[in-house]
């Protein structure tokens, strides 16, 4: 009778091969037990312990198994849930240097700061800000002069603009914004009639 720990593995993970090795397996272990010296019992008990030896290694094998799994996914149900925690860490990093020179800003403001200092300021710090969400992939939506789109603009209302061919966008209210290639904020605008 052939021991099952010492069948090869199919070559090259052929089912039907394995499929056949084991129906040649199963004809074997069900052929009548020779007598020897035993009798029929103590063959019959034996093999009974063989199998239920061989059933419990199964069984803590499975266990095992399934516990790797469950341990996998918990893993990986942390990961995500730290990804997510912190998703904007690379942002808050960007925006943090435009935040410390808008405060030096409003304290030049509180000392008494000249209108045009303040103003080179100000557009200083937009400039930077506009920075550190262009290395976020963030862009403006191109607004004024180009042709009304749905998809990133908001149309706010139509005006009057001689010269200007219907559907074109004449004015910008607010900006728009877009993240790779998905609109973030549609710019709010207002179309030539």
């Amino acid at each position: 009778m052939q021991d099952f720990d010492n069948v090869a593995a199919p070559e090259n993970s052929d089912i039907a091969s394995a499929d056949h090795e084991f129906d040649q397996e199963m004809d074997e272990m069900l052929q009548p037990i020779h007598l020897g010296s035993e009798s029929e019992a103590e063959v019959l008990l034996r093999r009974i312990e063989e199998l239920e030896a061989e059933n419990a290694d199964a069984k803590d094998q499975v266990l095992r198994a399934m516990a790797e799994g469950q341990n996998v996914r918990r893993r990986m149900q942390q990961e995500m849930e730290m990804s997510r925690k912190f998703a904007t860490e690379h942002l808050v990093r960007e925006i943090i240097p435009v935040l410390d020179n808008f405060e030096r800003t409003v304290t030049s403001i509180n000392a008494g700061a000249t209108l045009e200092s303040i103003a080179m300021g100000v557009k200083m710090v937009e400039k930077q800000l506009l920075a550190a969400l262009a290395n976020q992939q963030v862009e403006r939506v191109a607004s004024i002069g180009n042709p009304f789109d749905p998809e990133i603009h908001e149309a706010i209302g139509t005006v009057e603009a001689e010269g200007t061919e219907s559907g074109t966008v004449v004015e910008e209210l607010e900006s728009g914004y877009r993240l790779h290639g998905r609109t973030l904020r549609a710019a709010r605008v207002r179309v030539a009639k």
